[in-house]
């Protein structure tokens, strides 16, 4: 069976829990930190702004984004 995860928010903090127990805590839980917990293979990629303004959101695609170097 798949780990359960739970988000608890209390407006201006925020806990991780994996099968009850707690995994992270802090202002905000980023979702880097949701797919480690989770086992996922993850990577976070920023996109260049603006490229992204001028259409006003981001390609289908992934392989047509336009990151930062």
């Amino acid at each position: 069976m798949a780990p359960k995860f739970v988000l608890v928010n209390d407006d201006c903090w925020e806990g991780l829990y994996k099968d009850g127990a707690l995994v992270a805590q802090g202002h905000r839980i980023e979702m880097e930190t949701l797919a480690v917990a989770a086992g996922l293979d993850f990577e976070l990629k920023f996109a260049d702004s603006e490229a992204t303004a001028e259409t006003g959101w981001l390609p289908d695609n992934l392989d047509e984004v336009k990151f930062n170097e």
